[in-house]
């Protein structure tokens, strides 16, 4: 017997967990035992997270896995992906095809029309919302659902080499924005016909941004059970003139006022939202009651509207996490901000990335580490970390 197969099960586990995945494939091959004791490390790497598109050979691969006793345990978050096969050819995100795909592209291919075809029946027959809830039935660990254009890499490679990458995530044309909707809608229908309890759902289209127009308009009744209760929400939104025409703050509010139980709000803007823009969110955000954690991210605003929105849930708020927020408003608007988190909130997790005012840089982070979460007084340490990045700026 080698010497690393002398090693303890829960070492040679854990070492497994800090090999790349193509090391941890080739690892497995070593021999049986090692290839048994990593099996739940690659379970884990590979099966945590599951992306799936609209088409028959991606949802067929989740029904598979969410029906399979080894590895639908392991499934934790699901990915509900708006990569799409587009009704205008033009619409390709040309650079990432290839010449094959190019030339299919722009004549009306045999496997284009199939591809487009199925998407359509799959939304219009309601078979995605059907596949998509039978699968976050049969995924017991299930507790995390997102309708966002990340991709795992592997699930990436597939999907493009399926479809001979004639896929796209641009949302110029009408018909994709209607495609997204039409996404939004059926993974909400599936989640609400599974039964399933979610600890958190995120609608975030990383490069442009979900447009309110997208956002479909929903009463509490169709959410159901899984929503009413759901702890946490993300949202990454994008703006466009259409939208700002159209009252798009009301939209917003109306669609949060659907979840009554939520306490973990993921709020980004992308483009990011300018001060004026932002004034109408503060104030509506001051009157979402009960959160306990808020992220907002890629706004400008005023010194004024943030404090004003801190205080307004001075009693409930404990973590707040500001990523890319530009501050103006007062001589040293950021040390005023810790001066009241510090002074008049119970906040004691923060944390703030690339943020900045009159172009310098703060990206800080302090937390309370005792776990005490419901104590309402901040640890010595803890204020200590906040009076050494006060007295800094």
């Amino acid at each position: 017997m080698s010497l690393l197969e002398r090693l303890p099960g829960e070492i040679l586990a854990e070492a497994a967990g800090f090999l790349d995945s193509e090391a941890l494939l080739s690892f497995r091959l070593v021999n049986k035992n090692i290839s048994t004791t990593i099996n739940n490390v690659i379970l884990r790497r590979f099966f945590r997270h599951r992306d799936v598109f609209i088409n028959i050979d991606s949802l067929d691969i989740l029904r598979q896995v969410s029906l399979s006793e080894k590895y639908r345990a392991s499934v934790t978050s699901l990915g509900v992906c708006i990569h799409h096969v587009p009704e205008a050819r033009y619409e390709f995100e040309l650079e990432d095809m290839t010449s094959h795909a190019r030339s299919m592209a722009a004549s009306n291919h045999p496997q284009y029309t199939m591809l487009l075809r199925d998407q359509k029946w799959l939304i219009e027959s309601g078979q995605a919302a059907a596949h998509l809830a039978l699968a976050l039935k049969n995924l017991p660990n299930c507790v995390t659902v997102e309708v966002i254009d990340q991709l795992d890499d592997l699930d990436r490679s597939f999907q493009k080499s399926k479809a001979s990458q004639l896929l796209t995530t641009r949302m110029i044309l009408s018909a994709s924005i209607d495609f997204v909707k039409q996404l939004i809608s059926t993974t909400i229908a599936a989640i609400s016909a599974s039964g399933c309890i979610l600890e958190a759902f995120c609608i975030g289209h990383v490069i442009e941004g979900i447009r309110i127009q997208q956002l479909p308009r929903l009463s509490s009744g169709q959410l159901g059970l899984p929503f009413s209760k759901l702890p946490s929400l993300g949202l990454i939104v994008g703006l466009g003139v259409s939208d700002i025409q159209d009252n798009w703050e009301a939209c917003l509010f109306d669609l949060l006022k659907l979840f009554p139980s939520l306490k973990d709000l993921d709020l980004s803007f992308n483009p990011r939202l300018t001060r004026a823009q932002f004034s109408s969110i503060g104030r509506g955000l001051q009157h979402v009651e009960g959160i306990t954690i808020l992220l907002l991210g890629c706004v400008d605003c005023h010194y004024d509207e943030l404090a004003v929105l801190l205080k307004s849930h001075q009693d409930t708020l404990r973590s707040i996490t500001l990523d890319a927020v530009d501050l103006t408003g007062c001589v040293k608007p950021w040390r005023s901000i810790l001066e009241l988190i510090r002074d008049e909130t119970l906040i004691d997790s923060i944390d703030f990335i690339y943020c900045t005012s009159d172009e310098r840089y703060i990206s800080f982070g302090a937390h309370f580490e005792d776990g005490q979460m419901s104590i309402p007084t901040k640890s010595y340490k803890f204020r200590e970390e906040l009076n050494v990045v006060i007295r800094a700026l």
